[in-house]
C-alpha cells in the first residue's frame, strides 16, 4: 500500500536485502481473467478467503510499500509461473469494455502503478534560489519575518514556510504562490531517506501516520525534518548517527 493505493499481491521473488520485489496482483472477491490461479480456502494465505492470483498482472514494487505479510504459499509459485504463459481456464478471457472485470483489471493496474512509483519525497524541480534570482537570506528574512539564519535554512531546503510566509514571498518578489510553495519544499538528504526503507522503521511510520492522519511520506517528513534542522544548526553533520536519531524519534 502507498497513500490511497492498496493492493493484495503474491510475491514471485524476494530477498531480505532486495530493494524491490516482483509480484502479481491478487483479489479475494470471486473474479479473475483467463490467467488467474484460484487458491482454495484451505490453502489460502488469507484466512477464511479464496484468493485469485492474476498471474499475468505483474509489477516490481519497492520494499517500502509492503504493509502486512498475510502468509506463505511456496507451492503456488510453479502454478503461477505456468499461468503467466498458459491460460488456466478458471475464468473466461475478459471479452471487452462491457465486461465488469475490465474495471477490476484497470483498478489493479492503476494501484500497482501507484505503489510501484512509491517515493519518500517528490523531486523538487526548482529551488527557491533558482526561482527568485539573487534572493539572499536577508531579503527572504525581510519578506517573511524570519531570522536570517532561519531564512538561510529555508533556502537550503531545511525549513518550511508557513502559508502566510509563502504568500508574503509571492507578493514581495512577484512570483506565483504555488511556485514558491513548491520551490520552498523541504528536502531530506538522500542518505537519511534511505534509512527509512528498513521494514521495522516503515511499520512504525505507518502506525504513526494512521494516528496522525498523515500519509506515510508526510510522517517521514515529520520525523526527519526536525533532525535535519538540528543538524543544520550544529557542526558535525556528517558524523551523526542518523540511524540512532531516527530510531529515537520513532520511539517518541
Amino acid at each position: 500500500m502507498w497513500n490511497d493505493a492498496r493492493v493484495l499481491v503474491y510475491v514471485l521473488s524476494a530477498a531480505d536485502t532486495a530493494a524491490t520485489f516482483e509480484v502479481c496482483a491478487a483479489t479475494a472477491p470471486l473474479t479473475g481473467n483467463d490467467h488467474t490461479v484460484v487458491v482454495p480456502e484451505d490453502h489460502s494465505p488469507v484466512t477464511g478467503a479464496v484468493v485469485h492470483v492474476w498471474a499475468d498482472v505483474q509489477a516490481r514494487l519497492p520494499q517500502r510499500a509492503f504493509d502486512q505479510r498475510l502468509g506463505s504459499a511456496p507451492d503456488l509459485l510453479g502454478r503461477v509461473a505456468a499461468a503467466t504463459i498458459t491460460p488456466t481456464g478458471s475464468f473466461p478471457p475478459i471479452a471487452g469494455d462491457l465486461d465488469p472485470r475490465r474495471e477490476e483489471l484497470a483498478r489493479l493496474e492503476d494501484d500497482l502503478a501507484t505503489v510501484a512509483s512509491a517515493r519518500w519525497q517528490s523531486e523538487v524541480p526548482v529551488r527557491l534560489r533558482d526561482l527568485i534570482s539573487g534572493i539572499r537570506p536577508s531579503s527572504l528574512a525581510k519578506a517573511t519575518g524570519l531570522e536570517p539564519g532561519d531564512a538561510d535554512q529555508v533556502l537550503d531546503g531545511r525549513r518550511e514556510l508557513t502559508p502566510a510566509q509563502i504568500d508574503s514571498v509571492a507578493r514581495t518578489f512577484n512570483v506565483p504562490a504555488p511556485a514558491v510553495a513548491a520551490a520552498a519544499s523541504p528536502v531530506i538528504d538522500d542518505e537519511v531517506v534511505a534509512l527509512f526503507d528498513q521494514p521495522a522503521r516503515t511499520r512504525k511510520l505507518r502506525t504513526r501516520a494512521a494516528a496522525s492522519r498523515r500519509t506515510v511520506p508526510e510522517e517521514m517528513y515529520a520525523v526527519a525534518l526536525p533532525l535535519m534542522q538540528q543538524a543544520a544548526r550544529t557542526t558535525g553533520h556528517e558524523d551523526r548517527n542518523w540511524e540512532a536519531l531516527i530510531d529515537d524519534a520513532l520511539s517518541d
